[in-house]
């Protein structure tokens, strides 16, 4: 890998760092902010947040991210940016606090399923770099065993 890939690779994995430890200082906070919204409007129909809403969460303003609803979903967009020398990267993550039904909040199912340790923050260069190398050994394995079969796929 050339000096400026991994250059890329490890702004990548600061901001990875960088947004998941947010999501674990943040989320707990979020949920226990809008808890008391469920069964109440929290989008209105123009697609802006209730007064309610807004009052719940604004004590957790963060810059750079952003709500966002699909499918019913109401998640907070957690966004990073890291620089290394000249490379630039952005990483962001989606936190699921619960579901919408025409804009009304049903639950907060996920509050009390949050598990911290699905957002790892310390990942490292090396230990992403001998990952990938792993995974490319075995998609060389996985290659070459379908050219050995390849009459039968």
């Amino acid at each position: 890998m050339n000096n400026t890939a991994r250059n890329l690779l490890k702004a990548r994995i600061a901001a990875r760092n960088a947004v998941h430890a947010r999501i674990k200082e943040l989320a707990p906070k979020f949920f226990e902010a809008i808890r008391s919204l469920v069964g109440t409007k929290v989008k209105l129909a123009n697609g802006y947040q209730s007064k309610a809403f807004v009052k719940a969460i604004e004590h957790l303003k963060t810059p750079g991210d952003y709500w966002g609803e699909f499918h019913h979903s109401l998640f907070k967009v957690f966004r990073e940016c890291r620089q290394i020398e000249n490379s630039v990267a952005y990483e962001e993550e989606n936190l699921y606090l619960g579901d919408l039904d025409d804009g009304v909040l049903v639950n907060t199912v996920y509050a009390d399923k949050f598990d911290p340790k699905h957002f790892r923050s310390d990942y490292t260069i090396e230990e992403v770099e001998t990952i990938q190398e792993q995974i490319k050994q075995k998609e060389e394995e996985i290659s070459n065993l379908k050219n050995q079969m390849l009459y039968f796929f």
